[in-house]
């Protein structure tokens, strides 16, 4: 029998058996898939490094800004970043209809209106790693970024950048994303919108996050066992049995380190909460697409942005002179129909009729038996209904994920945080 079994290899489930393997614990960790990672995933197209997965870092991310100091990894910018905040060499569709050359007055008023959108933040979130320290976020909780933008009086430029924010922000309809968690990421930062907008989208790990998962795996004296999904928990009276795909294995207590959306396809003995149950299978908001598109040439923008079209946003990976790599974010709400390179080329020449796709890389994480969707993001209502249950182990198991951090949710920082949250409880419940 193993102290401890971990359900699942990505950032949350390797950090969770590193500190418990290093608080002496013996520990069995179950991957479905092929590699470690979950969300997260080193490609590359064509030479070219990409992240198929989750991909930005930021020193306002405590837990993760550990790890990258610990293992002494350095960051890369994104380029064009300092012109993409300022509204410089941006295409923007809304409605099918492309503006660029913004004003310095139209930049002002775009900011203007995302300051009002997220004011309430450091009121509802003084302390954003103790989310429940204040009950403001019930007054919040009930609205969808959608309801938020309508109460707001506001120009169309304004509200399409906030729609467009809204989402990039909850990878979804901005009906279908939560309010409050649009006001967390902005706590995050330290509520200040430069720090935000660094904070999403400005580096990454150079050598990409495979970089940071090897070495936290490294680190762990865990028995890793990759391509064995598990299908079963059953709680018994000397600890717990797990059913996976290559046989039945015992422990005293288990991690479920996965995504909150597919909890449900694990058959638990004894159920879920009912809490938990009825998260699993609401799901989370994110369901878009991440897509890493070749460009003939020089992309000479900073960023390009739509709203009511299939592409949401386009931002420049690599640049170079006879081709560029771009990260495309689809649309949820009005997905591509296929994914191909004629469909991204027709898309795409929306913002630029010159452009020519090369190749595209991508993983349907939505289609994913394993995964079922992108960040982690709470939909209006489901913060007060389910988040303190969550959080919550039920017996001798426990859950851990970016999907139910307490900051940073949906980022590597998450995850990291949950991992090393829940081993301590499991190493002090083990004592």
């Amino acid at each position: 029998m193993h102290d401890v079994i971990v359900i699942g290899g990505g950032f949350a489930g390797v950090t969770a058996a590193r500190e418990l393997t290093q608080g002496g614990a013996q520990v069995l960790l179950l991957e479905g898939k092929d590699r470690l990672g979950g969300r997260a995933w080193t490609s590359d197209l064509n030479g070219v490094p990409i992240e198929l997965g989750g991909g930005y870092v930021h020193w306002s991310q405590p837990h993760l800004w550990a790890e990258v100091s610990r293992y002494n990894l350095a960051i890369v910018e994104r380029p064009s970043y300092s012109s993409t905040n300022a509204m410089q060499k941006t295409r923007f569709l809304i409605d099918g209809v492309l503006q660029q050359d913004f004003t310095a007055e139209q930049t002002a008023a775009i900011k203007a209106a995302f300051k009002a959108f997220v004011a309430p933040a450091a009121q509802v979130f003084p302390q954003p790693f103790d989310p429940f320290a204040r009950e403001a976020y019930r007054d919040y909780d009930g609205l969808s970024s959608q309801d938020r933008i309508d109460q707001m009086a506001l120009t169309e430029l304004q509200r399409a950048t906030l729609k467009r924010t809204s989402a990039m922000q909850c990878n979804n309809a901005p009906r279908e994303g939560g309010y409050i968690e649009a006001l967390r990421w902005f706590a995050l930062a330290n509520a200040h919108d430069e720090t935000y907008a660094a904070s999403v989208s400005r580096f990454t790990l150079a050598g990409g996050t495979v970089q940071l998962l090897r070495a936290i795996a490294a680190d762990s004296r865990a028995d890793i066992r990759l391509g064995n999904p598990v299908s079963g928990v059953a709680r018994t009276e000397s600890g717990v049995s797990v059913k996976a795909a290559q046989g039945r294995f015992e422990a005293r207590r288990c991690i479920v380190a996965t995504g909150v959306n597919v909890w449900k396809d694990i058959a638990f003995t004894p159920g879920l909460s009912p809490h938990k149950a009825a998260l699993t299978q609401e799901e989370l908001s994110g369901k878009g697409g991440k897509i890493y598109v070749s460009l003939r040439g020089r992309f000479a923008d900073s960023r390009w942005s739509a709203i009511g079209m299939p592409i949401l946003s386009v931002l420049p990976h690599v640049i170079g002179e006879d081709s560029s790599v771009v990260v495309v974010f689809t649309n949820p709400e009005n997905p591509l129909p296929d994914i191909t390179r004629e469909s991204l080329q027709a898309e795409l020449a929306r913002f630029d009729p010159d452009v020519a796709v090369i190749d595209f890389a991508y993983h349907d994480w939505v289609g994913d038996p394993l995964v079922k969707g992108t960040w982690g993001n709470f939909r209006p209502g489901q913060f007060s209904r389910y988040f303190a249950d969550a959080l919550q182990p039920e017996g001798c198991v426990h859950f851990a994920s970016s999907d139910i951090a307490r900051g940073w949710r949906g980022f590597f920082d998450g995850a990291i945080e949950s991992g090393t949250r829940v081993a301590r409880d499991v190493l002090r419940a083990l004592a």
